[in-house]
C-alpha cells in the first residue's frame, strides 16, 4: 500500500497532473524577455488547496531550463512568511534564503555584499513600527558611522543594478497568516518593491488577503492589494479530465478491478455522484486519497472497494452525511413488509431535516445515498444475494462492518469464494466447520448462495452433498429464528435444490441416497423438511396437484429414496436418544405416512418403557408462535400426534406423572411444552393461547 500522501506541493513539471505546466513556462519566459532592472509584483490568485505552491515550483524549474544556465539566468529564491510577526522578520527571512541559496553562487561578489547590505538594513528595522513610510527616518550605528535605512537601501539599490541576473523571490502561505501577519507582508513588500532587478511573485486566495487588508491605512483591502500587486494571475482550472485521471490511478491501485465484486458502472456512478461535485482543488483530491487509502488498510479487503471508495468521499467532504448513515441502518435497507418507496423517502427526508440538513440540501442528499443504498427506490434491481456477493454496504449483515475500528475478518475470506470456483470441496468442508464452530455459517452460506449460479456443472453435485452434509451441525445454531429469517437448514435446503435442479433428476438420487447414509438425527430431521418439499412437488401426501418444476426425482427415484428415509429412520430409532430428541415432527410425520404401522408400535412401546417420552414427544411436535407484544408459546398439531398418541391418554398419562412428581426430571422447555398442551389441546392461533411466560408461572404447581 502507497504511504499517506501528505499534500506536499509538486516539484517539477514531470510530475504534473493538473496541466499548469504550459503555464508556469509563460510566466518563466514572461520574466526572462523582462527587459530593463524594473521591479514589479506578480499576484497569483487561487484558493487553498489548488495547486500554487506546484505552479511556482514548476515556474523556477522553467526559470533555470529557459535560461540555461547562463549569467543572465534569474535566480529565484523562495520563502515562507509563515511567524512573521514583523517587516524586520521578512526582511531576514528574505536576507538568509538569499544566503542560503546554493544556486545563486555565493563565490561572485555581489551576492556577498547584497546579502550583508540586507543584514544590515534587517537589523535597522527590528524596532520598526510596521506602518508604512517610517523607513526612510531610521538612524543606526553601523560599523561606527551613522546611517539611515535611506541611505542602505540606496546602496542596496546600486547593489542591485550591478546584478547581471534578476532575482524572483517567491513569498508563500501569505493566505494561511493571521490578518495582522498577512498585512505584514504587503508592508514589506510594498517597502522594498523599488529594488531594481527584482520580481517579487505573491500566490494567495484573493478573497481571504482582501479581508485581511481590509482597513490598512484607511483603505478598502481589494484596493490597497491592487495598490501592490502590478501583474495579477489567477492560477487556470485544471484541465478536463486530469482529476479524473488522477482517481483513475487511485483506482488502480486500491481496487482490484479483476475480482467479481468490481463494476465500472457502479464506479462510475459514485465517481459522478458523490466525488467530482466536491473536487475543486488538488487537495480535495489528496484529502479523498488519503481518506480512501486509510479506509481500505482499516477495513481490509474483504468489503466492497467501490462502497469504501463512496463512504470515504463522504468522510473528506460531507461527514454529516456519513454520521447520518451510522445511525441510520433501518432506512437505508430492504423495505419493510408492505412499505411503499414514497413512504421510504419521505421518512429519510424527515430524519435528515432533524440531523441538520436544509430542506434545499434534502433532495439531493437523497441521490447521493442512492449510490450506496439502492433499495430506497422502488426501482432498484439489487438482490439480497447479489449485495453479499459484492460484499455492499446495503446488505443488512454487512452494514456495520463498513464502520468497524479494525480490519474485517468476520466475513468468509476470498478463498472460500475462490475454492468454489476452482472445486475444491475439501477446503469448502473445512471452511463450513470452521465457520459452524466460529458462529459465522451464517455468512459462509451467504458467500456460497450469492455464486451458485457460477458453479461449474460437474461441480455440483458434490457441493450438494456437502451442503446436505451440514444439515443439524450444530442443534442451538441451526434452530429456526422466526417467521421472518430462515433457519440455517432451511437456507441449506433451498441452496441443494438449486444445484441440484442443475445436476438432473438421476445425479440428485444419487445425492439424496449418500447423504441419508450419513446422516445422524438431527440432520435426518432437517433433511425430512426437504424431503416433504419433494413429496409435495410430486403431488403426494397433502399436495393438491403436481409441479413438475420443483422436482428433483423421479417418481421412481422418490419411491426409492422414501424407503432409503425409512431404513435410516428404523435404524436412528434404535439408539436411546431418539425417542427424546427436539426436532422429529417432520421425521415422524413421514414415518406415519410410509410406515404408518411400524411408526405406531415404535412410539407404543417407546411410551411403555418410559412415560416421560410422551412429554418429550409433545415437546418435539410443539410449533412456536410469537405476538407483536413479545409474547410467545407453543401450539400442536392434530395431524401428526393424534394417530400415534390420543390426546385422552396423553393428559391421563401426564395426570399419573404429575401425581408421582416424575415431571421433576424434565428440562424446562418440555414441561412448560407439556404444561401449555394439557390446557391448550390444538387450538389454533385464532383462540387463545397460553404464553410461555404464563405457564412458567405454573411450574411450581407441577411439580413438588
Amino acid at each position: 500500500m502507497k504511504h499517506f500522501d501528505a499534500d506536499k506541493p509538486i516539484q517539477a513539471s514531470n510530475q504534473d497532473l493538473l496541466g499548469r505546466s504550459g503555464f508556469a513556462e509563460a510566466i518563466a519566459k514572461a520574466i526572462i524577455d523582462q527587459k530593463g532592472d524594473a521591479s514589479h509584483v506578480i499576484g497569483l490568485y487561487g484558493q487553498w488547496g489548488s495547486g500554487k505552491t506546484s505552479t511556482l515550483n514548476m515556474v523556477a524549474e522553467a526559470i533555470a531550463q529557459t535560461g540555461g544556465g547562463k549569467n543572465d539566468t534569474p535566480y529565484v529564491i523562495m520563502f515562507s512568511s509563515w511567524g512573521s510577526d514583523s517587516i524586520a522578520q521578512l526582511l531576514s527571512r528574505f536576507c538568509s534564503a538569499l544566503q542560503n541559496a546554493s544556486h545563486l553562487g555565493k563565490a561572485e561578489k555581489n551576492v556577498k555584499k547584497l546579502t550583508k547590505l540586507l543584514s544590515e538594513y534587517s537589523d535597522l528595522l527590528t524596532d520598526l513600527s510596521p506602518k508604512i513610510g517610517f523607513m526612510a527616518n531610521v538612524v543606526g550605528k553601523i560599523s561606527g558611522k551613522s546611517k539611515s535605512a535611506a541611505e542602505i537601501k540606496s546602496e542596496i539599490g546600486d547593489t542591485l543594478k550591478k546584478q547581471k541576473r534578476k532575482i524572483v523571490v517567491i513569498i508563500d502561505d501569505i493566505d494561511r497568516l493571521p490578518d495582522e501577519q498577512v498585512r505584514h507582508v504587503f508592508q514589506f513588500v510594498n517597502s522594498v518593491v523599488d529594488f531594481p532587478n527584482v520580481i517579487y511573485i505573491l500566490p494567495f486566495d484573493y478573497s481571504v488577503v482582501a479581508s485581511a487588508l481590509s482597513g490598512v491605512q484607511g483603505a478598502d483591502g481589494e484596493a490597497y492589494m491592487h495598490k501592490v500587486v502590478q501583474v495579477p494571475l489567477t492560477l487556470p482550472d485544471p484541465q478536463p479530465g486530469c482529476q479524473l485521471e488522477f482517481l483513475s490511478d487511485e483506482v488502480d491501485t486500491l481496487i482490484d478491478q479483476s475480482r467479481d465484486d468490481f463494476s465500472q458502472e457502479r464506479l462510475w456512478q459514485v465517481t459522478t455522484s458523490l466525488i467530482m461535485p466536491q473536487m475543486n482543488t488538488m487537495r480535495d483530491m489528496r484529502r479523498l486519497q488519503n481518506v480512501f487509502r486509510f479506509q481500505t488498510h482499516i477495513l481490509g479487503k474483504n468489503l466492497n472497494s467501490i462502497d469504501i471508495l463512496g463512504l470515504s468521499a463522504l468522510i473528506a467532504f460531507d461527514p454529516l452525511l456519513y454520521d447520518w448513515i451510522k445511525s441510520n441502518k433501518h432506512l437505508l435497507l430492504s423495505p419493510r413488509y408492505g412499505e411503499k418507496s414514497d413512504e421510504r423517502r419521505e421518512a429519510i427526508a424527515r430524519s435528515l431535516l432533524l440531523f441538520g440538513y436544509s430542506k434545499n440540501d434534502v433532495e439531493q442528499t437523497q441521490k447521493k445515498l442512492l449510490c450506496l443504498f439502492p433499495s430506497i427506490r422502488a426501482s432498484s434491481n439489487i438482490d439480497r444475494r447479489t449485495a453479499w456477493k459484492e460484499r455492499r454496504v446495503c446488505h443488512e449483515d454487512i452494514f456495520e462492518l463498513y464502520f468497524a475500528s479494525k480490519v474485517v475478518d468476520s466475513l468468509p475470506q476470498r478463498s472460500v469464494s475462490d475454492a468454489l470456483y476452482r472445486g475444491d470441496i475439501c477446503f469448502l468442508g473445512q471452511a463450513a466447520d470452521l465457520a459452524i464452530s466460529a458462529g459465522t455459517f451464517g455468512g459462509y452460506l451467504e458467500e456460497l448462495d450469492s455464486r451458485l449460479s457460477k458453479v461449474a456443472e460437474n461441480f455440483v453435485a458434490e457441493l450438494a452433498l456437502m451442503l446436505l452434509s451440514k444439515l443439524g451441525a450444530d442443534p442451538i445454531l441451526f434452530a429456526e429464528h422466526s417467521l421472518f429469517t430462515l433457519s440455517f437448514n432451511s437456507r441449506i435446503g433451498f441452496m441443494v435444490r438449486e444445484l441440484l435442479s442443475a445436476a438432473g433428476k438421476e445425479k440428485s438420487y444419487e445425492v439424496f441416497y449418500e447423504a441419508i447414509d450419513r446422516m445422524n438425527i438431527e440432520a435426518l430431521a432437517a433433511f425430512a423438511s426437504e424431503l416433504n418439499y419433494e413429496e409435495l412437488a410430486h403431488g403426494r401426501l397433502a399436495a393438491d396437484s403436481i409441479e413438475p418444476d420443483k422436482q428433483c426425482l423421479t417418481p421412481a427415484g422418490l419411491d426409492a429414496i422414501e424407503n432409503k428415509f425409512l431404513e435410516r429412520v428404523r435404524a436412528l430409532s434404535q439408539k436411546s436418544e431418539f425417542a427424546s430428541s427436539n426436532n422429529l415432527a417432520m421425521p415422524v410425520y413421514l414415518w406415519l405416512c410410509y410406515d404408518e404401522i411400524g411408526c405406531k408400535s415404535y412410539w407404543e412401546r417407546a411410551f411403555d418403557e418410559n412415560p416421560l417420552v410422551i412429554c418429550h414427544f409433545i415437546a418435539t411436535n410443539a410449533g412456536r408462535w410469537s405476538s407483536s407484544g413479545g409474547q410467545f408459546g407453543w401450539s400442536f398439531s392434530k395431524d401428526i400426534m393424534e394417530p400415534i398418541l390420543p390426546r385422552e391418554r396423553a393428559l391421563k398419562k401426564i395426570e399419573e406423572l404429575r401425581a408421582t412428581n416424575v415431571l421433576v426430571d424434565l428440562d424446562e422447555d418440555t414441561l412448560l411444552k407439556t404444561i401449555i398442551y394439557t390446557l391448550d389441546g390444538y387450538n389454533d392461533l385464532r383462540a387463545k393461547q397460553t404464553s410461555a411466560t404464563e405457564a412458567h408461572k405454573m411450574i411450581s404447581s407441577w411439580v413438588c
